[in-house]
């Protein structure tokens, strides 16, 4: 029998629990009619019961298991519960492959039904391997969880960014009566959080800097972020990031190749930067705001890249202009400093300020100067944007052209992330025409 069906619940003893004993509430009623928790105070007293299915697959079976993907979507790893000190007397092997199903009851017939339609056994008979398992674990899935301990109907908990040690909330009014309560509860369930903090407000400042109230744990936002194979430190009351944009900074980063220059003229702290110094480009990365700079000279060093990232501190334009003084542009001009430059050597310009790109997209009518069309290296350009029009392509084409005064062809539009359900932000790609750059 290649699985073990265990039993009803996770379980912690709770006041609903204390009245179903004394008979105030019948046995039957589910466990989302919680009470609800009033207070940071409440919280320390509250538990909550769920029930749940546990299974353990032998190692020999894992191979028919994987092929059957009966309860897949059910199927959570729970190694943590399941290698608990009170299933001792269940025998279960220590290279077995553990789950919990959650909620649905141990007995429930889709699962007896699945389960006999694919051919395992169910019925208990194998003494080792069946038993009754009962555990007391903390909120057990936050996101499930919060509108339960709310007592609202106002959905899931809004999604938090971590930044190193740091849980950053954008709660909504509805929510803003329960930050302390959420705010305990993140620094409960996830260890390596020390700090919770809430937007206050939108970001409306030149420098893209957060008005934060801090929430709970430690007065202390500068972090330390790991992504992928490089490290960033972070003062994050007073520099731009965004943890949700490393699949953004993975796919742009796959269009650089060893020899070409990233300019980069909303650096923030340098995570475009380091991925491309990363990939043995040259990199030119601005920021206009001063402790940005600060972080990219910092992680440039982390990341032991410092001999090919080069940092700026200007308006995006003065930088973009002063980039182009160098002539690396010109296909003829074969070294930045120390770094070779090759004629087929691509630039890259990225605009990473969603807000107000767009409008800086005047900096490329004439930038080339004096330089001839055919010996203008290929610059691409990516540049970011948000919108909230139905037809984007046409919304963001318009805002463009009404720029540059010039139709741009072969532009690619990809859609980065949702802002809110209506606001969007996107990535608009293109070869910037020579003739443009002429000032033709």
């Amino acid at each position: 029998m290649p699985f073990l069906l265990n039993g009803t619940a996770a379980t912690m003893q709770t006041e609903r629990t204390k009245r179903l004993r004394e008979g105030h509430i019948p046995s039957s009623t589910p466990v989302s009619e919680c009470r609800r928790v009033e207070s940071v105070e409440d919280l320390e007293t509250y538990e909550l019961n769920e029930e749940c299915v546990f299974v353990a697959i032998r190692p020999e079976d894992n191979a028919v298991f994987a092929e059957r993907g009966f309860f897949r979507s059910l199927a959570k790893n729970y190694k943590k519960i399941l290698s608990d000190a009170s299933l001792d007397d269940c025998h279960i092997s220590g290279d077995a492959r553990r789950f919990v199903l959650r909620g649905i009851s141990h007995d429930s017939p889709r699962i007896v039904c699945r389960l006999g339609y694919a051919g395992f056994q169910t019925t208990g008979t194998d003494p080792e391997y069946s038993c009754h398992i009962s555990h007391d674990c903390a909120y057990p899935k936050i996101q499930r969880f919060i509108p339960r301990l709310l007592g609202d109907s106002h959905g899931v908990m809004v999604s938090f960014e971590t930044v190193g040690h740091i849980a950053h909330l954008n709660l909504p009014t509805e929510r803003l009566w329960a930050k302390d309560i959420i705010a305990k509860i993140l620094l409960d369930k996830h260890k390596h959080i020390r700090t919770v903090v809430n937007k206050v407000k939108e970001v409306d400042n030149v420098f893209r800097t957060m008005d934060l109230e801090l929430l709970g744990g430690d007065d202390d936002l500068v972090a330390v972020q790991h992504e992928n194979r490089y490290t960033f430190k972070i003062d994050f009351r007073n520099v731009y990031w965004n943890s949700r944009l490393i699949q953004e900074r993975e796919r742009v980063s796959d269009t650089f190749y060893m020899g070409d220059v990233i300019v980069d003229m909303f650096a923030g702290v340098g995570p475009f930067a380091v991925y491309g110094a990363g990939k043995g480009c040259l990199v030119l990365a601005n920021d206009l705001n001063p402790v940005g700079t600060q972080y990219i000279q910092i992680n440039a060093a982390l990341n032991k890249l410092t001999d090919l990232i080069h940092h700026y501190n200007m308006d995006a334009r003065e930088f973009a202009r002063t980039v182009a003084d160098h002539k690396i542009l010109d296909k003829r001009t074969t070294a930045f400093k120390e770094y070779t430059i090759k004629p087929e050597s691509k630039i890259h310009f990225l605009m990473n300020l969603p807000k107000i790109a767009i409008e800086f997209l005047d900096v490329f009518r004439g930038l080339a100067g004096s330089i001839p069309p055919d010996r203008i290296r290929t610059c691409v350009v990516h540049c970011y944007s948000f919108s909230d029009a139905e037809d984007v392509e046409g919304d963001i084409t318009q805002r463009i052209e009404n720029v540059l005064e010039y139709r741009i062809e072969n532009k690619k539009i990809i859609k980065v992330r949702d802002v809110s359900p209506k606001k969007h932000m996107y990535c608009i790609e293109f070869n910037m025409p020579s003739k443009l750059l002429c000032g033709n």
